[in-house]
């Protein structure tokens, strides 16, 4: 092989490796590059900003805020962002927020957590993600958007936060904010209808994510998981005593935890196994269809 014949291969695998790194580059696109740790908080920050953002979720479909650990395109994305918006309590967020602020001195945090009333857990019946956070003898309740209510602060929070990046364009990120706040408002307002007819305030679930929603509506949330560990022999049969003595006649329970001890109590009390879904991205529409789903099975 000549030397010319050389130079011209040499001069082609650049020009291929080069314009494959072009490709795999995220174009500019001339949004405000956004990460949020959950799928919810996708939907607040697109009605917020509409056209006007870019958001990547850092916890993907089906995983688990307790357990998941970012892959590099989620790093990526952290890299190119302008604002983190996260719940705030999330083990993942514990875990990984300095690595993110070593990725992007720059980028802005905002924790939803800043902003609402903070639950915490009551002892064996619920869980605690962790044991950090004592207060009143419970851990922070890291499940805090699923409740209407803590969801309209975070939005504001979320307009405000783009409106201090995005100045030029804030009256159009209020006014979006204001109309998506008022669909949380009728959110609210349906589900206190739905709920103002049950029969049993006694909701048993597998994963302990539903404090919120059952401060908000009146219901006694009693959760299979303890610590975050399965419940002992002696711990599923007091809750099995409890199933029976209250007449509990479903179980609900969500993808990202096994199900097999939920199935094993509720085929030992006769009770119904329903899947719900709290790390769902559409939002209005799925607190909508959970909320009607809990209040007929407790009606």
């Amino acid at each position: 092989m000549n030397k010319k014949s050389v130079i011209l291969i040499l001069l082609l695998a650049l020009f291929l490796a080069t314009n494959g790194c072009i490709q795999n580059q995220k174009p500019e696109t001339g949004k405000i590059n956004i990460v949020v740790s959950i799928l919810p908080q996708k939907e607040f920050v697109r009605e917020v900003g509409k056209e006007k953002v870019e958001v990547q979720e850092l916890i993907p479909p089906g995983s688990s805020p307790s357990t998941y650990n970012p892959k590099p395109s989620e790093l990526a994305n952290v890299e190119r962002a302008k604002i983190y918006f996260r719940i705030g309590q999330l083990p993942f967020e514990k875990s990984h927020t300095e690595t993110f602020r070593g990725l992007n001195p720059d980028m802005k945090i905002v924790s939803a957590s800043d902003v609402v009333e903070l639950r915490h857990f009551e002892g064996k019946k619920e869980h605690s993600h962790e044991k950090e956070h004592e207060h009143n003898g419970g851990a922070i309740d890291p499940h805090l958007w699923l409740s209407p209510e803590n969801a309209k602060k975070h939005v504001e929070q979320i307009y405000q936060a783009l409106a201090e990046i995005d100045p030029k364009n804030k009256d159009y990120y209020q006014k979006n904010a204001n109309d998506y706040i008022a669909k949380l408002e009728a959110l609210d307002q349906e589900l206190k209808q739905e709920f103002s007819n049950i029969k049993t305030e006694n909701l048993m679930v597998f994963h302990p994510a539903w404090g919120c929603l059952a401060d908000a509506y009146g219901l006694k949330q009693i959760a299979i998981e303890q610590a975050g560990k399965d419940p002992t022999a002696e711990e599923l049969a007091g809750l099995v005593d409890f199933a029976k003595e209250n007449n509990v006649k479903v179980i609900f329970v969500q993808k990202q935890f096994g199900t097999q001890n939920a199935e094993a109590l509720a085929a030992e009390v006769g009770a119904a196994v329903i899947q719900i879904d709290p790390l769902a991205e559409n939002y209005l529409e799925n607190m909508g269809k959970i909320g009607r789903e809990i209040a007929k099975r407790l009606s």
